[in-house]
This record gives structure tokens, sequence and C-alpha cells, in this order.
């Protein structure tokens, strides 16, 4: 096995903190609202509760995965399916825990984000040593989140191991991206889409709020 060792920058007080800065000019938010769907009407667009109760905006901005849109957008036509079909997503495993065998061998090699790889495998093991990239995280043990695991970590050593999706790069990737951009330059567009799928580069959080701007960008416009 490899060890790459890379330093990382980080927003002061983390992704809570930027989410803050944000969401700071939202003038309502709603948790754990359930949407049946979304649907055009007129010149409004209309967003339908699991409660029954509907409520007209006049845009609709979807900050989800791509493969969840089409499960609430009720009337999107072929090119908008073409679109967020065409994004492909992989599943990927994490987990949280204490086992610092998934971490290189010595320590003095330790970095906020670690990357193993091992020919046997097709994905490398990302690493990420929560205490060293939050400092305010309190824990007497180093924590580490590892991305696809190349090793079992000791099961007494584990906090939390989930499954999640991450939307996935190829060559045709630029391609349905200028389609995207397409799609929100329509004269009269009421609908966007935004995410870590919708910008340049390696799909993370800096993506999605690339794509956030631009979409706030062309509501502005």
């Amino acid at each position: 096995r490899d060890f790459l060792v890379s330093s990382v920058y980080r927003a002061v007080g983390g992704a809570q903190a930027i989410a803050g800065v944000l969401s700071q000019r939202a003038t309502e938010l709603r948790l754990d609202a359930r949407i049946r769907s979304v649907q055009r009407q007129d010149q409004r667009v209309r967003v339908a509760m699991d409660d029954g109760s509907t409520q007209d905006f006049a845009a609709v901005v979807f900050a989800t995965q791509a493969n969840q849109v089409l499960g609430m957008l009720a009337d999107a036509d072929t090119n908008e399916r073409n679109v967020l079909q065409a994004v492909r997503y992989e599943g990927v495993r994490v987990v949280m825990h204490h086992d610092v065998r998934l971490m290189p061998a010595s320590r003095a090699d330790w970095g906020p984000v670690n990357y193993v790889m091992s020919p046997h495998h097709d994905r490398p093991m990302v690493s990420i040593w929560v205490n060293r990239l939050l400092p305010g995280y309190a824990d007497a043990r180093p924590v580490f989140q590892t991305i696809n695991p190349l090793q079992e970590p000791a099961p007494d050593q584990v906090l939390q191991d989930c499954q999640l999706q991450r939307p996935t790069v190829s060559l045709a990737t630029q391609a349905n991206l200028l389609r995207l951009e397409g799609l929100h330059a329509q004269t009269g567009r009421r609908v966007f889409f935004c995410g870590s799928y919708a910008a340049q580069g390696i799909p993370l959080l800096e993506s999605a709020v690339a794509s956030a701007q631009r979409v706030a960008t062309a509501l502005n416009g």
C-alpha cells in the first residue's frame, strides 16, 4: 500500500458556520417538510405537501441529488429528464471510528486527509482525521472518517457505519453540464437544479455552492 498525505483548507467554524452565513437572508426555513410533488402552474410553481397543503412560488430550486428530482417534479419534460438521468451515482461507504490501523503506520505521516491505495482495489481509501481538521471537536481519542475502507475497523471502535451516494464524473459529464446550462438559460425558466453534480470539478460541497451561485445569478438576471 502507498500513502499520500496532503494539506487542506477549512472554513472557520466548519460547515455549520457556512450554512449559517448562506441562510441568514432566508425569510423562512421549514424543516422536515415532506414534498409530494412540484408542478408548474401558469406563471407560478406549485408545491404540494404530504399533508395536502399547497403553496405557489415564483420559482423553485431543487438543491438535491439529480436522481431524486424526478420523484418530485411532476411535469418534467424530455430535456429535463435526459439531463437529470444522465448523472450517474455510485455507492460509497463511510465509517466513523477510532481505529488507528486505517491510518498511515507512522503517526508522523498522519495528515488531515490521508489517501491509501492498493493494487487489489479499484478505489482509494480516504481517512479524514476529524480532530485535526476540526480542532474544536472534543474527544480524548483520535476520531476518523474513512471513506471506502480497505480493511475493517475493529467493531468496538466503530461510531457509525453508513452507505451514501455520490455523483461520478465521466467523459460525458462536460456535455451534460452544458445541457444543464442551456436549460437554465431558457426564457421564462421557473425550475432550476443545483448540487455537487451541477458544476465542473470534483463533486464536493464547493461544487454545490458554485452551482447554487450560478442559479442565484440566473434568478436575479
